[in-house]
């Protein structure tokens, strides 16, 4: 009954007791990007926020959650995309 929307600069949410939306200052995505594009400029790795094994695990769960989608509901074990 909680669902969030991202959509570029703009966080929406919405569930039986609350609602509402968060206006990002900047899109993230281009904070990610940017980041990136440093760590393989420079080799500076710090600026990165995830390593591997953590952004694989965080696949994980949208890959969950989008199947869970297509399935009408019906919930996916994220271990078993693991």
């Amino acid at each position: 009954g909680y669902t969030l929307n991202i959509a570029g600069a703009t966080l929406t949410w919405n569930s039986p007791d609350d609602s509402g939306e968060y206006q990002m200052q900047k899109d993230g995505y281009t904070g990610e990007d940017q980041a990136f594009i440093h760590a393989v400029k420079t080799g500076d790795r710090s600026v990165i926020n995830s390593d591997y094994a953590d952004a694989y695990k965080s696949l994980a769960v949208t890959v969950a959650v989008n199947k869970s989608a297509e399935a009408g509901g019906a919930v996916i074990d994220v271990a078993d995309l693991l």
